[in-house]
């Protein structure tokens, strides 16, 4: 009796001590000092409450500043930031940087990996309740769907993949962005996945304009325009290491979790914002359609 009422508040204790957190990837449209998209984007991160957010195409360091001073500490006045990457140069250079929630968080470490036409961007968090390190690396692969294009995205992965070997980091990597793939025949996408190096959590096939694969578009969120075409990619994703499915481990995936936010699947090649929704407001679908051409990815981990 003694053991197995030791066992249930052991049970117990692990569960109440449990903490889940949302990361966020977001493709912003190249985003400078302007205040005209603020209010959107606040919208947005008030509906998905984003414990860690990375975010892509920040045009230069003001638009970096600007969004976080009028935009992240509107959202969470206790939000932290990484430093943006000096080399930055506009489109060739890294346009990533992340924000996170410092009551739960500490920033270790930055490093950025060279590649082209941008650096994969590599931040260590420590997650201060239980001291482990969590590896969130964001990426802005090549667009377009050209052979040259498809080569640049595969030369791009081999960079990353080379780092974490070079480093010996194998376990709680979450990695995304936009990473312009159009189906998962792609090699950059099959070196990402080969032997599990990195799980994608959703449907592999050819994701480019399919019917069978429009829940899982994010961009186009306009119908003509920047960006225009409609919903019909899936362009932005969220992978993370093999261990976080391991129920063993302190740091997990929450299954199920990893999705966009609004698209209910009901808008293939029309904006998002096109006639009723039935997963969101009509005021966040005009938020999302007037923020950027692409929706924002999340998934939740549990940390233990």
């Amino acid at each position: 009796m003694r053991i197995l009422i030791t066992s249930i508040l052991l049970i117990l204790s692990f569960v109440i001590d449990a903490k889940n957190y949302t990361i966020m990837y977001y493709n912003i449209l190249w985003y400078s000092q302007k205040q005209d998209r603020n209010e959107f984007y606040l919208k947005i991160l008030e509906h998905s409450k984003p414990d860690v957010l990375v975010i892509s195409e920040l045009s230069n360091k003001k638009g970096d500043n600007n969004f976080f001073q009028n935009v992240i500490k509107n959202y969470n006045k206790d939000f932290s930031k990484g430093e943006f990457h000096p080399s930055n140069n506009g489109r060739q250079g890294c346009d990533v940087n992340i924000y996170f929630n410092s009551n739960y968080f500490s920033l270790l470490n930055q490093d950025f990996i060279r590649s082209k036409p941008r650096d994969h961007a590599l931040f260590t968090l420590k997650e201060d309740n239980t001291g482990d390190s969590l590896i969130i690396i964001g990426s802005h692969l090549q667009a377009s769907d050209g052979t040259e294009e498809r080569l640049k995205r595969r030369e791009s992965v081999i960079h990353l993949l080379n780092y974490l070997e070079t480093h010996k980091l194998n376990e709680n990597i979450i990695y995304g962005g936009d990473l312009n793939l159009y189906g998962s025949s792609e090699a950059a996408y099959q070196l990402l996945v080969e032997d599990s190096v990195l799980i994608d959590p959703l449907a592999a096939g050819k994701w480019h304009d399919n019917e069978d694969y429009k829940e899982i578009h994010t961009q186009s969120t306009r119908k003509t325009g920047f960006g225009g075409g409609g919903l019909d990619d899936r362009f932005d994703f969220i992978l993370f290491s093999s261990d976080l499915l391991d129920s063993n481990e302190k740091v997990r995936y929450i299954q199920n979790s990893c999705t966009d936010i609004g698209n209910d699947g009901g808008d293939l090649n029309q904006a998002i914002n096109n006639g009723n929704n039935s997963e969101i407001s009509k005021d966040l679908a005009d938020a999302l359609f007037k923020a950027s051409d692409h929706l924002p990815v999340i998934l939740k981990i549990s940390v233990n």
